[in-house]
């Protein structure tokens, strides 16, 4: 896209290099108000401990076989910055006259440095039996990064959840919040973001601040998110747009493995997985009913060079409307409200007779709620330093609610209790 603007006569050298300057400006300002990736770094030095500027650095992404390369400089820094997240790689690090320096299982997380150092030997005095001349810390500075949670695969597979498999059921995790609040701020002041797209929920209605929240479902499935990060007060100045809490995902990616997973999960009202008595009194659970079907498949198009990810999940739930009823109805019920099942009725039949509006059940009925989404994503490693990301996302939830309880357009309670009951 940069070149497009910078068509300028050779004349027009001051007006071509503002223009250049305000695009990059612009493209830094976007680029930089997520985090998607990780960095590596580290320092290169001989066993006398003097720096060598000048070395190369090679790091190889295992699973797909990214690569980075780069060169230290003149204090034997360097830095591989926005390489994948997770892992493993294996870094070498090569100079003139010295035994090749190579580290294995490096793992990366999201918007945290790796710190992988060299200590090379020289080739005259270096010993057969020397393979491993590297060390390594996964995170640098990681009592400095502010506070933040990182959540890998490992996690995402492993932490119990109960109810829907949200996002929320991830970061309810985190010290400093409840999943939705975070450091006592509103969930609206929240940020979230999937491979630095925002995904929030900008109307505001709802428990959840996430894009289908007001549905009980989230934007994208679990089985889809490489890693998670939760932000709460980071250091870091990328991270930004937000007061309560800056909730990153990346999304997962075809390596040269073919894998996937099909699942299935289901919870209801039977007594397998509700209790139906208390104490010897007889319990009648309220009817529901959910179920949770999906799979996800990551294959090599080419190996090491091309690569497609592919995720599907439905959610289908039914539950109670309300667990009212009016006095003299024929449903059984433990919590009764002071209308009359005959009052009720002859009410709905006389808006039908002269108005021919329907208005529907005041006891006895179920909302559904659903949710159908899906993730494609294809990787292409162009070379050593190019890389090309192309994902679509597609989301599509509606559930039933009850009539709203807010006394803006007037007083009066318009939900279900023990004085009223709402059509």
């Amino acid at each position: 896209m940069i070149p497009r603007f910078l068509f300028f006569n050779k004349n027009k050298t001051n007006m071509k290099k503002a223009i250049l300057s305000l695009v990059l400006s612009a493209f830094a300002l976007v680029g930089f108000g997520q985090v998607t990736s990780s960095t590596i770094s580290g320092v290169v030095k001989n066993e006398k401990q003097e720096v060598l500027g000048g070395t190369t650095v090679h790091a190889v992404h295992v699973p797909t076989g990214t690569q980075y390369k780069t060169v230290t400089n003149k204090m034997g820094v360097y830095v591989l910055p926005a390489v994948r997240v997770g892992g493993p790689y294996t870094i070498h690090a090569t100079f003139v006259g010295y035994k090749m320096g190579e580290v294995k299982e490096v793992s990366t997380q999201l918007g945290v440095t790796s710190n992988v150092d060299f200590s090379l030997i020289d080739e005259k005095t270096a010993l057969k039996e020397v393979v491993v001349v590297g060390t390594r810390n996964n995170l640098f500075s990681k009592e400095k990064t502010g506070a933040a949670q990182q959540f890998s695969r490992r996690e995402l597979q492993s932490v119990p959840i109960t109810g829907a498999r949200t996002i929320d059921g991830i970061t309810k995790y985190n010290p400093f919040g409840n999943g939705n609040s975070f450091g006592a701020q509103d969930s609206r002041l929240n940020n979230f973001t999937i491979d630095g797209s925002q995904f929030n929920n900008n109307f505001g209605l709802g428990s959840s601040a996430q894009a289908g929240g007001r549905t009980g479902a989230s934007a994208i499935s679990l089985d889809a998110i490489d890693q998670l990060q939760v932000n709460v007060a980071p250091f870091d100045i990328r991270q930004s747009g937000f007061t309560g809490a800056g909730i990153n995902a990346v999304t997962r990616s075809g390596t040269n493995e073919v894998e996937g997973s099909v699942y299935q999960t289901q919870r209801d009202n039977s007594s397998t997985y509700v209790g139906n008595n208390a104490r010897g009194t007889k319990i009648t659970p309220a009817k529901f009913d959910e179920k949770v079907q999906g799979f996800r498949l990551g294959a090599p198009i080419i190996k090491n060079k091309l690569f497609i990810f592919g995720n599907y999940e439905g959610i289908q739930r039914t539950e109670p409307g309300t667990t009212w009823t009016s006095t003299g109805s024929p449903l059984p019920g433990s919590q009764v409200s002071r209308p009359t099942f005959q009052q009720l009725t002859d009410l709905s039949k006389f808006m039908k007779e002269k108005f021919n509006y329907e208005t529907g059940p005041f006891e006895g009925y179920s909302n559904t709620n659903t949710s159908n989404k899906f993730l494609v994503r294809v990787d292409w490693n162009i070379n050593a330093n190019n890389k090309l990301t192309a994902r679509y996302v597609f989301h599509n939830s509606e559930a039933q609610i009850n009539i709203s309880n807010s006394q803006s357009a007037g007083f009066g309670n318009r939900t279900q209790n023990i004085n009223a009951m709402s059509f």
